[in-house]
């Protein structure tokens, strides 16, 4: 079966800004590598450097009976009210917690020498920079991200002679530093300290394992050195300072650093697909997924370790809960690195009792969880605006992160420990919210995320988003206690029962899936929440004629696509590939990642919010005329979610039937993809040749029976599979 092998990457100097930069990272320590001339720049990011101060808390005001009847009665006076005093503000502080940038490294080569290529193995995560002299020769070295010890890692022959400057974040980004009391770093050798008002300081430096003997200039004169760059926490300016010096002390760990990557890759899946563009989407999208979700990382944030220095990130580089966390984490699933989503759970475990708080003030209930929409990792909130604190949608969307992790692993301990209590806690908030209705169950205050949020009219009864939301938790209730071999309990069935599916509307004589009651998709809008039954909750099947809900779904597709890109973000645009091959139309799924790719990643593949060049949306800019390349915002969503849209055209499943190859357009006439993982911990291998499906391998992690649909006759197949068995299925003669 043919697979891709990872071709290395490569970018041309210059570079000429941090967003063109090239990441490395390990989940905590992140560099962008960019530069021109001589002068090859590191743009350093921590991912757990936060200014804690400020934030918004839940106040007992903020319940849903107030906000209920506020809503009800059209009383923005009452609904001002209830959210004033809910924020910290202090002066000289940020109005809430953001992450913070680090600084920049300069590595300024003799004027001989111009930066030429960087060219990225894929593989080892090692890097080759080229250097071409006036003379056209040319010299090279090696840089890496030592994985075990947090530093970046240059290895430079003795011919390339240099010096090192350090430029910390209050040179590039002085302004906003200052203005939340920030002060001039402590300068050290070959490095700095930076305070921080209430939080650790941080130390960056950088040292050679042999420390050459500097001529005039402090040109390095000795034979070739390993220069190594850190940074290092600590609660005072002394205890950083130390800290860092003994990180740089440590030997680098360049074995461990090889074998974890080695591990890595061969337990990714390979694809092989006739689209380069797509196929280098996949390769350097899992690239960046492992330094960015590391198991022994910081759980990944909108940007992960990689933060600009010149600013404060937008969004303070937090926590969304509300799809973009969830999207950053998706190809851990299929892509078979389940030990990714590990340190996200252990954080959201850590904030129990203060999900526990904002329950009991929202609803009145002692053992709920209620998750806002933007935190920090403390989970102090950072979005302070109504709709998004009450979206709970958010922890419903962790709980089905949780519950898939299970059906993808088969750990039944943290089932019992974590998942299901979460998810039970989570079902009580929404229970305290229905309404029964002549025996009919309602959400009479819901939202979908984000749309019409401004001021107070972003809500609406029975958000189909919510509804969703609702009906994949109580499926998987449901489905955790079989698994748990605990007692049923009513509510879950009854709640599937009585509690609709999705909310419609009947215009122009087509009834289509709404937003909420009475509101239709009015306008092009960067979440496709409303149909999230489709993707990402999978409750509904859009194959299904036999269902009451089949002309729905295929309306509210149609409207979708009438209504237009013209307002989407980065992120949105890999979610309309899945929902594209959700209804079988691989050839859209296909254009919408192409898309995606040509207008949504930079000259440099820098996966972004809003649109690099103009012609599909105005997202961001209002204008097809303004510099795209200026005030650029750089997230990993896109970039993740692009991956797992791509294993969704592979296979995916569709209410527990799994689809080979659903989503591959037919003009993919050779194509092959191996090891993608599923549920029940198979993994699922395929391969279609001169346009035919030749063969289909499930190799079975665990004992488990594997559904899904014949890919030559189109009927529903169940397979009992032993643990270890491999099955290879072919077209029948």
């Amino acid at each position: 079966m043919k697979t891709n092998s990872l071709s290395p990457a490569l970018w041309h100097f210059p570079l000429n800004r941090t967003h063109a930069g090239v990441p490395f990272g390990n989940g905590r320590l992140g560099a962008l590598v960019w530069g021109g001339g001589n002068v090859l720049t590191m743009t350093l990011g921590r991912a757990d450097f936060w200014d804690h101060r400020g934030g918004f808390h839940w106040t007992e005001k903020q319940s849903y009976a107030n906000i209920r009847s506020a809503l009800e009665a059209n009383d923005t006076k009452a609904m001002a009210a209830f959210y004033e005093g809910s924020s910290t503000k202090e002066e000289g502080a940020p109005p809430y917690p953001t992450m913070l940038p680090v600084g920049r490294i300069e590595v300024r080569f003799d004027k001989g020498y111009r930066l030429s290529t960087l060219a990225l193995d894929l593989a080892s995560a090692v890097a080759t920079v080229t250097l071409v002299a006036r003379s056209g020769k040319s010299a090279s070295f090696t840089m890496f991200c030592d994985l075990v010890n947090d530093t970046l890692v240059l290895d430079v022959p003795a011919s390339l002679k240099y010096t090192v400057k350090g430029v910390p974040s209050w040179v590039t980004a002085r302004k906003a530093l200052e203005k939340i009391s920030y002060r001039a770093p402590k300068r050290l050798a070959n490095g700095w300290v930076q305070e921080c008002p209430v939080d650790p300081a941080l130390a960056v430096g950088w040292a050679t394992a042999h420390p050459p003997k500097p001529t005039h200039g402090g040109r390095v004169s000795s034979p070739a050195a390993q220069l190594r760059i850190a940074t290092a926490r600590g609660n005072t300016v002394a205890e950083a300072k130390a800290c860092l010096e003994k990180t740089l002390a440590k030997p680098v760990a360049i074995a461990k650093t090889r074998a974890w990557w080695k591990q890595y890759w061969n337990a990714t899946p390979s694809l092989a697909i006739p689209n380069a563009e797509l196929q280098f989407a996949h390769d350097f999208g899992m690239y960046k997924f492992a330094g960015m979700t590391h198991p022994d990382g910081v759980p990944a944030t909108l940007q992960g370790p990689w933060v600009e220095d010149d600013r404060l990130p937008p969004w303070s580089n937090d926590y969304h809960f509300n799809i973009n966390v969830q999207m950053c984490y998706w190809p851990a699933y299929r892509g078979n690195h389940l030990s990714h989503l590990l340190p996200l759970f252990a954080m959201v475990r850590t904030w129990w009792p203060q999900l526990q708080d904002n329950a009991r003030k929202f609803v009145g209930i002692p053992d709920g969880f209620m998750l806002p929409h933007s935190v920090d990792d403390r989970n102090t909130a950072i979005g302070g605006y109504w709709s998004g604190t009450i979206d709970h949608g958010c922890t419903a969307w962790v709980c089905e992160m949780m519950y898939r992790y299970v059906q993808f692993s088969g750990d039944l301990d943290f089932l019992r420990t974590d998942a299901y209590p979460f998810m039970k806690g989570t079902m009580k908030v929404y229970q305290a919210m229905f309404e029964d209705k002549d025996g009919t169950l309602t959400l009479p205050v819901s939202v979908s995320p984000e749309y019409d949020d401004e001021a107070w009219k972003g809500w609406g009864r029975n958000a189909s988003f919510q509804l969703a939301c609702v009906h994949r938790l109580a499926a998987d209730l449901q489905e955790a206690e079989r698994l748990l071999k605990l007692p049923a309990t009513p509510d879950w069935a009854d709640i599937r029962k009585r509690l609709p599916v999705i909310t419609t509307v009947d215009k122009e004589g087509k009834e289509r899936i709404a937003i909420w009651e009475g509101t239709d998709l009015e306008h092009s809008h960067r979440h496709h929440s409303h149909l999230g039954a489709l993707v990402p909750f999978n409750v509904l099947d859009p194959d299904d004629k036999a269902s009451p809900h089949f002309k729905s779904i295929h309306n509210a597709i149609v409207r979708w696509i009438n209504k237009g890109q013209s307002l989407w973000s980065g992120w949105c645009v890999p979610w309309a590939s899945m929902l594209h091959t959700r209804m079988g139309n691989g050839d859209a799924a296909e254009f919408w990642l192409i898309a995606w790719d040509r207008i949504f990643t930079n000259e440099s593949h820098a996966s972004l919010h809003d649109g690099h060049v103009p012609g599909l949306t105005l997202f961001g800019h209002g204008s097809v005329l303004c510099d795209h390349s200026k005030d650029e915002v750089m997230q990993m969503d896109a970039s993740m979610s692009a991956v797992a849209a791509l294993y969704e055209m592979m296979v995916h499943d569709i209410c527990g039937v799994h689809h080979i190859l659903r989503g591959a357009p037919a003009r993919w006439r050779d194509v092959s993809f191996a090891n993608l993982l599923c549920k029940g911990g198979v993994l699922v291998s395929a391969e279609r040749v001169a346009g035919k499906l030749a063969r289909v391998t499930l190799r079975a992690t665990c004992a488990t029976r594997f559904t899904l649909a014949d890919p030559w006759t189109g009927n529903v197949r169940t397979l009992p599979l032993r643990k270890g068995q491999t099955l290879t299925l072919t077209p029948k003669r």
